[in-house]
Order: C-alpha cells, then sequence, then structure tokens
C-alpha cells in the first residue's frame, strides 16, 4: 500500500468532479409543530416536547397547509426572520432568528432533510419536509465548499485506497490455480 502512487493533479481532478462531497449549507428553519390525539390531551407543559409545541396543537393537515402559506410569503420576499419569530414553534432556533445549524454531508442527517437541504441555493427556501412532530422549512443562509488544501490529505488517502483495492483485483484476477490431475 505505501507504494501506490498518486499524482496531484488526480487530487485535484477527484476534488473538482465531487465536490459536492465538501459541501456545506449553513440553514435557518421555521418548524411548525403538530400532534396527534394523545398529545393534544395532553398539556403542553407536561409534554417532553414542550419546547415545540403551541398552546393550540395543530392537526397534521393544519401544520402542513400553514408550512405551505409561510413557504409562499418567504419565497414572495417575506422576511424570513419576521416569519421565524411570528410563527416557528421550535422555541430554541427561533430565539437565534431561526438559525438552525450548519449541515455537511458526512453529518447524519435525516434522509428526508437531506435532498432538500444540500439541494438549496444560498438564499433559497426548500419545501416543508415533514417529520415526526411537525414540518421543518429550510433556509440556507450560506453554502460553502471545504477548499482542496483543508481536503487533500483525505482524498490522497482514499485514491491511495483504492489504487490498492484496484491492484489487488487486478492481480486476483492475473493469478491462475492450477491443480495437477491425479491419475
Amino acid at each position: 500500500m505505501d507504494s501506490m502512487a498518486v499524482a496531484p493533479e488526480e487530487v485535484e481532478k477527484f476534488y473538482k468532479e465531487r465536490q459536492d462531497l465538501y459541501k456545506s449549507v449553513e440553514v435557518s428553519a421555521i418548524y411548525v409543530a403538530f400532534g396527534d390525539d394523545e398529545s393534544s390531551s395532553t398539556p403542553a407543559s407536561s409534554s417532553s416536547t414542550a419546547s415545540r409545541v403551541t398552546k393550540k396543537t395543530l392537526t397534521e393537515e393544519e401544520a402542513k397547509a400553514k408550512a405551505e402559506k409561510l413557504l409562499a410569503q418567504a419565497r414572495a420576499g417575506a422576511d424570513f426572520k419576521t416569519l421565524v419569530k411570528e410563527n416557528s414553534d421550535d422555541e430554541t432556533s427561533r430565539d437565534k432568528g431561526g438559525v438552525f445549524g450548519t449541515f455537511r454531508m458526512t453529518d447524519n442527517i435525516p434522509d428526508l432533510m437531506r435532498p432538500v437541504v444540500f439541494g438549496l441555493k444560498q438564499g433559497e427556501v426548500g419545501e416543508p419536509v415533514r417529520q415526526a412532530h411537525g414540518y421543518y422549512i429550510f433556509r440556507a443562509d450560506e453554502v460553502t465548499f471545504a477548499p482542496l488544501s483543508q481536503v487533500r490529505d483525505s482524498i490522497f488517502q482514499q485514491l491511495k485506497q483504492q489504487h490498492f483495492q484496484e491492484w489487488t483485483q487486478k492481480l486476483d484476477g492475473d493469478t491462475k490455480v492450477e491443480f495437477p490431475k491425479s491419475e
């Protein structure tokens, strides 16, 4: 493995062809909560999701309609931070102006959120994403890519491993084992 060679041009080509692997998206979010029959009969203060439940628990259909209405407002140019402050049921992100966090391709993100978040361009607002107890509306505040200088070593190691696997597969394919015929 130590004798495997990787040219600098190969590292650069790999980076350019797969730049999305090094993408990170800083997002803000509006969370519209809904409850099931069991949680709507339970006071919000005793609920385990108290920070995410509004005083009047919405049904899933009402929450979806509200999320779609908020999406339309955001896409029509309404101030996203104002929409967050007035409508988000997630107190933690609401208190930070909707700032939800920065996601990288290597992060463990729910499968339904991943294509929406990583499909956004800077400033763009994505379709509502349904989760267990509500809908999220994400806006990409900043989209960046890790520079090649930061990921060069990991790409080099990945390509070195790939070359080694290709070499062992070729060696395995070229090797013939013959057994003498017993008479």
